[in-house]
């Protein structure tokens, strides 16, 4: 998602960037996945993270936006 939003060297969870670009988590969220969907280098990465344990964090990101069928 970082990169989907141009951050290439610092890394921020979903709620951070949400807050920098001043948008609902959620919205920001589906912007993100969309953007990664629709170009194949993104979503074959995206794609590869399918254990929520890889997550980096879980704790304070939102989680439940990308493994909502997965509980830890």
């Amino acid at each position: 998602m970082n990169l989907a939003f141009g951050h290439d060297e610092d890394q921020f969870c979903l709620n951070c960037l949400a807050a920098q670009y001043k948008q609902p988590l959620n919205e920001l969220f589906e912007t993100g996945l969309h953007y990664v969907n629709n170009r194949e280098c993104f979503e074959k990465a995206w794609q590869k993270l399918q254990d929520p344990t890889e997550c980096p964090c879980k704790e304070t990101c939102a989680f439940n936006l990308c493994f909502p069928s997965q509980n830890l």
